[in-house]
C-alpha cells in the first residue's frame, strides 16, 4: 500500500484513480487531503469522494495561474459560463452567487487558499522528519 501513496504523492490529483485511493488507509487519505488543503474529516469513503472531485477542481484551477487575481479571474470567465463556475463554487463549497467574475475570483481565493494550507502542511512535515534521528546503514560484509 505504501508504494501506492508514494505513487499518488507524486502525481497531480487530476490523474488519480478511485480504484489507487481505496487501496489507502484513512491516515494516508487524510495526508492526502492536507497536502491538498481541503478538509480531512469523514469517513474512508467521503475522503475518497472528496479527493476525487476537489482535487479535479484543484487540478482544473492549476492552469488558471498568475500573479494578478483579477486577471486569472477573468480567464475563468472567458472560458466558463455561470453555470459551470456556479458548479465548481458549490463543488468547493463556497458562496455560489454573484456574477461570473465575483465567482471566478471566489474559486482562485479558494484556491489559493488551499495551496496556502498544503504548503504549510508539507513544511511542517518537512521539520517533524528533520527532527527524527536517522539510522544509520552499517555494512557488516566490510568487516568480515
Amino acid at each position: 500500500m505504501r508504494e501506492t501513496f508514494r505513487r499518488l504523492v507524486h502525481t497531480t490529483p487530476g490523474e488519480w484513480q478511485r480504484h489507487d485511493l481505496l487501496k489507502l488507509q484513512a491516515a494516508e487519505l487524510r495526508a492526502l487531503a492536507e497536502l491538498l488543503g481541503i478538509p480531512v474529516s469523514g469517513t474512508r469513503a467521503e475522503l475518497v469522494e472528496r479527493l476525487l472531485s476537489l482535487g479535479g477542481l484543484r487540478q482544473l484551477l492549476a492552469d488558471y495561474d498568475g500573479p494578478d487575481a483579477w486577471e486569472v479571474a477573468e480567464r475563468l470567465v472567458r472560458d466558463f459560463d455561470k453555470r459551470e463556475l456556479k458548479g465548481m463554487a458549490a463543488l468547493a463549497k463556497i458562496w455560489k452567487s454573484g456574477t461570473k467574475r465575483q465567482l471566478a475570483l471566489g474559486l482562485i481565493q479558494w484556491r489559493n487558499e488551499c495551496r496556502r494550507k498544503g504548503l504549510e502542511r508539507l513544511a511542517a512535515a518537512r521539520a517533524q522528519l528533520k527532527k527524527q534521528p536517522r539510522q544509520l546503514a552499517l555494512d557488516f560484509r566490510a568487516a568480515a
